[in-house]
């Protein structure tokens, strides 16, 4: 009922163009599999906590404006904004260690992959692809927990989100994300022996 409910109450515009990537069937199993894990539970937990303690007079009382609903959520002291980056990313480091989760999101990229770049993998297997990229995203739980870029980048979207609402502005975000990479240049450079790892076990894995 949820999973349905969750599809039917997408906006038509993405509900079109997440069918792109998978289907609706796909995506049923996939939201049905994340609700029913422990891990999901305790996030969502977690989430309603932190909802609630940055929940104010102020903020219900202007639920008419998304614009400062949102500026009040994640205003600097807010519980949300202390501790949503890192209670998500943890959330989807621990979901990403599932086999089933992985095997799904890996049809998601894989499809992404075929729709936007079809000539570079005409030459290779689908089954081939799947494992690369469940391998990959074994791989970026291993380095995020190492180097914590999402969740300094989920931060600074946060901070945007604060400032600007939904005046927002992506490019700009973008660029202080590439950033904020480029500043994690030594933790960047720990990851490298986990990414020599998985080229390695590519490599093993395409011969």
């Amino acid at each position: 009922i949820y999973t349905l409910s969750l599809h039917d109450a997408l906006p038509i515009s993405i509900g079109s163009k997440l069918s792109s990537y998978i289907s609706e069937n796909e995506f049923k199993t996939l939201t049905n599999n994340l609700v029913t894990l422990p891990e999901t539970k305790q996030f969502l937990e977690k989430f309603m906590t932190m909802v609630l303690k940055s929940a104010n007079a102020e903020m219900l009382s202007s639920l008419t404006l998304v614009d400062n609903v949102i500026k009040q959520f994640f205003k600097p002291n807010a519980e949300i904004t202390k501790n949503f980056a890192k209670e998500f990313t943890i959330y989807l480091t621990s979901v990403l260690k599932n086999e089933t989760i992985r095997t799904s999101f890996a049809t998601i990229v894989k499809n992404y992959l075929h729709k936007n770049y079809p000539d570079y993998l005409n030459n290779f297997d689908d089954n081939k692809i799947n494992e690369l990229i469940k391998v990959a995203l074994s791989a970026f739980v291993n380095i995020e927990s190492n180097t914590h870029i999402l969740e300094n980048d989920l931060n600074l979207a946060i901070k945007e989100l604060a400032d600007k609402g939904t005046k927002i502005d992506v490019k700009v975000l973008i660029n202080k994300i590439k950033s904020n990479i480029l500043d994690n240049k030594f933790a960047l450079f720990k990851a490298r022996s986990e990414e020599r790892r998985v080229g390695k076990e590519c490599r093993s894995r395409w011969s």
